[in-house]
């Protein structure tokens, strides 16, 4: 191998070298921004398991009290 092949390969690695140091950058990015979307997703499950809640006690709550105002009327 002569200086120029010598040359050429430090030249190909250097490149990839900061597609890496770019690929890595990219993906702590994504990672960053899926750790966000996964709190807000953990945030709105517990807002539907709360939502629930309530309307299963409205279900077995609301007969209940129709019935007793029917019979106070």
């Amino acid at each position: 191998m002569n200086q120029d092949q010598y040359t050429e390969i430090i030249t190909q690695l250097t490149q990839l070298n900061e597609r890496q140091f770019t690929l890595f950058r990219s993906m702590k990015r994504i990672d960053s921004h899926l750790a966000k979307i996964n709190s807000k997703v953990e945030n709105h499950e517990k807002d539907i398991i709360e939502i629930q809640t309530y309307g299963a006690i409205g279900l077995l709550v609301l007969p209940i009290i129709v019935n007793l105002i029917m019979r106070i009327v």
